[in-house]
């Protein structure tokens, strides 16, 4: 990922910060345009390797579904948008 400034950020469209979260810590992902399930779902697989490993140590199951802006696979696993877009990310 490329660091961008606030200034860089000026004159582009919004992006929405998107974060794995295990047992309250928050891992930042990547940014995506669009807060969708699809954004969640594309994001969950980029970081597919660490989820995977986890959900395996802590024997989440694996039949789980994206809802509504996040993706908990249980046993405090999420991806999810933190909130905070890439210009407050940048500040």
């Amino acid at each position: 990922m490329i660091a961008r400034t606030a200034q860089e950020l000026y004159n582009r469209p919004t992006s929405y910060e998107v974060v794995l979260i295990d047992n309250g810590v928050s891992t930042h992902i990547g940014f995506t345009a669009r807060k969708t399930n699809v954004s969640i779902m594309k994001f969950a697989q980029k970081a597919s390797d660490k989820i995977i490993a986890r959900m395996d140590e802590l024997g989440c199951a694996d039949n789980t579904k994206p809802s509504k802006g996040e993706w908990n696979f249980g046993k405090g696993l999420i991806v999810r948008f933190s909130g905070r877009t890439e210009r407050e990310f940048a500040l």
